[in-house]
């Protein structure tokens, strides 16, 4: 326990601080003239951590131990180096208890220090009697000069304390009055997202919270249905996948079983196995994925802070005080969902929240960047897959007849050379019946990368003054934010040089705690020059942040990609137990393998190859090819017809190269041929060479190169 004592007060302290909350402490030279032992010195105390600069780590926990000496008990001082930046460290605090306000301890006035509070410190209280008065009134006011916990603490300290204290009491009433939270199991069965009409009755029903698990930051002008479909990937999509995959499991051993064995299924009519063993798992996918979190009761949602719900719209009052109160609101989130189309980086009131999300957050890589492109990419990926898994089977069974005829014709009885071509084109057909599969791909990865360069002009065209806001009185209200948090120049480093470098941010002096003067006016120089403050950071800070989180445009995580390949997935157990419409020994002999179980065995193998190796890297090779044609063409109907054989390309190479993979390995195995055997090796390590190079490189390359920051893909890794 902390008292803090009026010099002459009596026996009674005039404010007593019985723990220790884990929330800001700020303190710095130019907020606090008196700290003359802790010169230039920056530090914030958020969530445990400390994130100090120009000080050392020794005059750092010399402070710490100071401030909270009557803790319970300080467990741990500890510090870690700032990435990329030496002069920058973090010092983590554990300790046992946390701190707040004692019941009936009240603290009225307007600024301190020059911050503006809605609990001070103001007119020195000089005589005991007077500080007794006050306090007796529950009406205390206090002065920082005049306090004092023992001869040995410096004045700059009880400072830091009272102004500590004073944030968290405001922060404590904003929360309690204004920070709402929703549900997003609630808001979607409410189709709060799809038809957001605002009414008072809605906000009643948002529970009132000091914490919210995700900030989701959106543009308005965006689709509703688009911005509901994203929300359903960030929160049910491990869901869903894990659902379908246990479904698909447990069909396949309960057939296997009830079937009498593994070689039983062969003959099976192939179009019930695919409704069993395809249809019915990605529906499971579809249902969990859209409606997760109505089915488990909204028990695994996380709480959201969504601005349509979440601010008293039919209030300009309480709307002003609660965009005031953003930082806090964005401070107190854990995570920021930014819901990303082509407007997004248009949007004042967007950059505004990731601006202030940069700065305010305790961890720097909390920002995920869901573009809303994706949700309906996964899906009509999906549904193309099971139009070509349900059209392919009779065009490869009528292709085969006729070519397997010629190649029989054409080589000896027990040629390894027929036996070679036989299975490289039971691998090439199913993947030219594939292609309309591709059509989804053509149109999204085309848009991922134009999104991507709208990004990049969005942000480095952006001007606060032309900025578009939905709501056009809610603009000045806005601006008055920006005002009073950017009243520091910041440095612009040039894009192209080192992102991972420290910025000095200008809301970095600044604590997000203090209550910003809705109702301050600046001349026309002053709002000028914070305005060009604010537009710097956007183009330089802000972007190469926003640039960590997109990642590459042509990067694509390899499980991303093998979600899309879902059915395809659920198919190979209808191949491999259907022994591809015939019975197992059958099949097995016009292939040309020894027994029944080689075949199995074999064609198990082969997908689990393929899946691993080769049919993931069908999305980063069209989008290489994509970003080639966009550059190299600036004419649409050129795009458009060299964008078609990219993706026929793409595709017709990939399964060329799972056809030719699967047939060396058979032939190296089954016919024991050593010339097989080192063309295996040597496919095999060109492959994981091209996985390497598409999934593994670009990942390593940004955790060298960057601060930890999490992509748009980040629910995929």
């Amino acid at each position: 326990m902390l008292d803090l004592w009026a010099s002459d007060s009596g026996k009674q302290p005039l404010l007593r601080v019985q723990k220790v909350r884990s929330s800001l402490l700020y303190t710095s030279q130019r907020a606090f003239p008196g700290l003359s032992t802790l010169p230039s010195a920056r530090m914030s105390y958020l969530a445990n951590s400390l994130f100090v600069r120009n000080l050392s780590p020794q005059v750092t926990e010399t402070v710490i131990r100071e401030v909270f000496s009557s803790c319970d008990e300080i467990v741990k001082v500890s510090f870690k180096p700032y990435p990329n930046n030496e002069t920058q460290f973090f010092a983590q605090v554990d300790f046992k208890t946390s701190m707040g306000v004692s019941e009936g301890s009240k603290l009225t006035g307007t600024k301190i220090l020059g911050c503006a509070c809605s609990c001070s410190v103001i007119d020195p209280i000089r005589q005991a009697d007077q500080a007794r008065q006050a306090l007796a009134a529950g009406d205390v006011q206090l002065d920082p000069r005049t306090l004092v916990r023992s001869s040995s603490t410096p004045q700059s300290l009880v400072h830091a304390v009272l102004v500590h204290v004073s944030s968290q009491v405001w922060l404590s009433a904003t929360s309690s009055r204004l920070h709402r939270a929703v549900k997003a199991s609630a808001a979607i069965m409410r189709q709060d997202l799809i038809n957001p009409e605002w009414t008072t009755d809605v906000y009643r029903t948002l529970p009132k919270v000091s914490h919210v698990d995700v900030f989701v930051s959106h543009s308005w002008s965006s689709s509703q249905f688009l911005k509901t479909l994203a929300l359903c990937l960030f929160m049910n999509m491990w869901m869903a996948v894990k659902a379908a995959v246990a479904t698909w499991i447990g069909l396949s051993f309960a057939l296997v079983v009830s079937m009498g064995g593994p070689f039983s299924l062969g003959g099976t009519d192939m179009l019930w196995l695919t409704a069993v063993l395809v249809y019915l798992p990605v529906a499971v996918f579809v249902t969990v994925l859209l409606f997760g979190q109505t089915i488990t009761c909204g028990r695994f949602s996380p709480s959201f802070w969504f601005d349509r719900l979440c601010v008293q719209q039919n209030n300009e009052e309480m709307k002003k005080m609660t965009i005031a109160a953003l930082p806090v609101f964005v401070a107190s989130s854990s995570r920021m969902l930014v819901l990303g189309d082509d407007t997004y980086f248009e949007r004042l009131w967007c950059n505004l929240e990731l601006a202030i999300f940069a700065k305010c957050s305790s961890d720097p890589g909390a920002v995920q960047y869901m573009p809303l492109w994706l949700a309906p990419w996964i899906l009509s990926t999906i549904f193309m897959d099971i139009i070509c898994i349900t059209i392919a089977p009779p065009l490869e069974s009528f292709a085969l007849d006729h070519l397997s005829t010629r190649i029989q014709e054409s080589f000896p009885e027990d040629s390894t050379m027929k036996f070679f071509l036989m299975l490289m084109l039971t691998w090439i057909f199913p993947g030219m019946c594939y292609l309309p599969a591709a059509l989804p791909s053509f149109f999204s990865h085309v848009r991922k990368i134009r999104q991507h360069e709208l990004t990049l002009q969005h942000m480095d065209c952006f001007n606060i003054q032309n900025a578009k806001c939905t709501c056009e009185p809610d603009r000045e209200i806005i601006e008055n934010q920006v005002l009073e948090l950017f009243d520091d120049p910041v440095e612009v480093s040039n894009h192209t040089d080192s992102p991972g470098k420290g910025h000095l941010s200008p809301v970095d002096n600044r604590s997000p705690w203090r209550r910003p003067s809705i109702n301050s006016s600046w001349n026309d120089r002053e709002r000028r020059k914070r305005f060009r403050n604010f537009n710097r950071y956007v183009h330089g800070p802000l972007r190469e942040s926003v640039l960590r989180g997109l990642g590459k445009e042509v990067d694509m995580p390899w499980s991303l990609c093998l979600i899309c390949f879902m059915p395809l997935v659920f198919y190979s157990a209808v191949s491999v137990l259907g022994c591809d419409g015939n019975r197992c020994d059958v099949t097995a002999e016009e292939v040309g393998y020894d027994t029944a179980l080689q075949y199995v065995v074999a064609n198990a193998l082969s997908w689990i190859l393929g899946f691993g190796l080769v049919i993931p890297t069908t999305h980063p090779i069209l989008l290489r090819m994509v970003k080639v044609v966009l550059t190299v063409s600036k004419n649409v109907p050129t795009q458009v017809c060299l964008t078609a054989v990219c993706t026929v390309g793409a595709y017709a190479w990939v399964f060329t190269c799972q056809g030719v993979m699967t047939a060396t390995m058979t032939t190296a195995i089954v016919r024991l041929s050593p010339s097989f055997f080192a063309a295996l090796v040597l496919q095999l390590s060109l492959l994981t060479l091209q996985l390497w190079y598409f999934f593994i490189r670009s990942r390593l390359q940004a955790q060298t190169a960057h601060s930890p920051q999490e992509d748009c893909y980040m629910e995929f890794q």
